[in-house]
């Protein structure tokens, strides 16, 4: 394994713990999470609008996740809200 490689794994398995180990214990330390969130996702919106790379890579983790057996709830969700508040988008 290049050193690389290492530092990232093992920085990701340090965050990953440090996360689950936060969301019981400091309501402060949450809302700093928050914000990394938050910031994290305001780049990803970015990218959507910026980059076509980008955008098939999240299409084809969106389409992957919708073969699969756990996307049954979120599709019932998403149906009942355009349902609900787009009733005109619903063919008939």
């Amino acid at each position: 394994m290049k050193i690389n490689d290492f530092l990232v794994e093992a920085g990701a398995d340090f965050a990953s713990d440090y996360i689950k180990n936060l969301k019981d214990k400091d309501p402060e330390r949450l809302e700093e999470i928050n914000k990394l969130i938050c910031n994290f996702t305001d780049v990803a919106i970015n990218l959507l609008k910026e980059s076509s790379e980008f955008r098939k890579k999240f299409a084809e983790i969106h389409a992957e996740f919708l073969k699969h057996p756990e996307c049954k709830q979120v599709i019932d969700e998403t149906l009942n809200s355009v349902s609900k508040y787009r009733p005109d988008l619903i063919k008939k």
